[in-house]
């Protein structure tokens, strides 16, 4: 094996996956954002991250808060069952970038951004994120083959922070919903002579896994739609449970069972051979 296998997630939200925030947001007569949800979009439009690059620094990303989420650990040949280096960073909201946001509709919406949206506001982890050293996350939801042996394994549950849920259900904004948990998790696995990357996340945001700092896979966010249904924007505990940053997370099961959260869609595998010869 290589001297350290370095494994490196980010969560973000993608622009492109998201409504084109122009006209067509204006609903229910001008110049108003007709329903909730299209104001809950626009926020997630204004706020929406770059793409994270092919390659990176996880300790150089991090100081640019332009991620949702990250998780790091790495792994050595002298002890290949205990991870070190471990990050579990629950990212933040970027501040509200009007430029994103068509000309037109900036004028008819009369668009006013308050100043604490204009900073990178913190976000929020579950208790229940970790890094484990010879099997899986406790809440896990993914499914191992037979003859897998797990190195490590990591798992991310986080949502936006205190003072952007505040916004969100806020008389302005209206959002009958706090905002939900997602989550990221992966595991490095060996099979035989092979080292295997199995890793699954929520439906929103993006997740994109890195080995050596080198990009190996991406799951995208399913595009989102302006609906109240939308999962992205529903999903959250009612608006009447307040101050739901005080509650403990005692969720239990698979993370993708959990009350709240955003589901997951199929987990993928990546080979990590090449990277540990």
């Amino acid at each position: 094996m290589n001297n350290v296998l370095k494994i490196t997630s980010v969560s973000w939200i993608e622009a492109s996956r998201l409504p084109h925030a122009g006209a067509l947001l204006v609903v229910g007569g001008m110049p108003y954002l007709g329903t909730w949800a299209n104001r809950v979009v626009l926020g997630l439009v204004a706020t929406s991250n770059p793409m994270p690059p092919h390659n990176i620094s996880h300790l150089s990303y991090l100081t640019q808060k332009q991620h949702r989420a990250l998780s790091h650990f790495e792994l050595y040949p002298q002890f290949p069952n205990t991870p070190k280096n471990e990050i579990i960073n629950e990212g933040y909201t970027p501040p509200f970038d009007a430029s994103k946001v068509d000309t037109f509709l900036r004028q008819v919406i009369k668009l006013k951004v308050p100043d604490s949206a204009k900073i990178h506001q913190p976000g929020s982890k579950s208790q229940l994120s970790g890094c484990l050293a010879g099997k899986l996350h406790p809440s896990s939801s993914l499914i191992l083959e037979q003859g897998m042996e797990v190195l490590a394994s990591m798992l991310i549950k986080f949502r936006a922070g205190e003072h952007t849920d505040k916004i969100g259900i806020s008389e302005e904004v209206g959002s009958p919903v706090h905002v939900p948990w997602v989550w990221c998790e992966h595991a490095v696995v060996k099979k035989g002579e092979k080292y295997l990357l199995i890793a699954n996340g929520s439906n929103f945001p993006s997740h994109t896994w890195y080995a050596n700092g080198t990009k190996v896979a991406t799951k995208l966010q399913e595009k989102i739609i302006v609906s109240e249904k939308e999962p992205a924007i529903s999903t959250g505990r009612p608006k009447s449970h307040p101050n739901i940053y005080s509650e403990p997370d005692k969720s239990t099961g698979p993370v993708d069972s959990h009350g709240f959260t955003i589901k997951g869609t199929n987990q993928i595998e990546i080979d990590l051979t090449r990277y540990t010869t």
